[in-house]
């Protein structure tokens, strides 16, 4: 079993593989030294750093991160930024902060209402467009029952069919720019 460890590390060059862990984990704000403490010593906190880290190392077509940025101070948050913007595989990021996914992202895709929907761009531009494109629905549906009204139906009812407060202001809005 040793054999086949110290053959597959020659295979993988053990020098390179190290040097990278180590700009890695100096990237995540770890301390020199640090890799060589147990993962036991560490807090809750820096074990994250620690998943990351072995998550960056490992080289993937896909590259799936959950809250990537929980637990990372702001030169770790920079690099981060600066490491992911270098990797040519496919990288999923789910979070919170906004800020990041404006810096990381270049498309956004969304899960809302079953569907999933491509946006060519970063988190502020996917904002945007979701408003833009909501307006122009709500206008649709307002014009279609203003269609409706002139053919002949006696009575047009508007209905928010959503709790959503987003859609319920953007299309009072929508009816006060016509």
């Amino acid at each position: 079993r040793i054999a086949a460890a110290a053959a597959h590390l020659a295979e993988i060059n053990e020098g390179a593989v190290k040097a990278q862990a180590l700009t890695i984990m100096n990237g995540l704000g770890f301390l020199p030294g640090d890799e060589n403490r147990t993962v036991r010593e560490f807090s809750g906190g820096w074990r994250n750093r620690l998943a990351l880290a072995r998550c960056l190392i490992n080289p993937a077509q896909l590259l799936l991160l959950d809250e990537p940025t929980n637990h990372l101070d702001i030169d770790s948050l920079i690099w981060l930024e600066a490491w992911l913007k270098r990797l040519t595989c496919t990288v999923i990021i789910i979070s919170h902060d906004r800020e990041f996914l404006d810096r990381a992202v270049q498309t956004t895709w969304a899960v809302e209402d079953g569907t999933i929907t491509r946006y060519g761009g970063n988190y502020s531009f996917y904002e945007m467009q979701r408003v833009q494109n909501l307006r122009l629905q709500i206008f649709t549906f307002y014009c279609l029952g203003i269609l409706k009204q002139t053919v002949g139906q006696s009575t047009f009812t508007m209905v928010n069919m959503s709790n959503n407060t987003e859609i319920a202001d953007v299309f009072h809005e929508s009816i006060l720019d016509l």
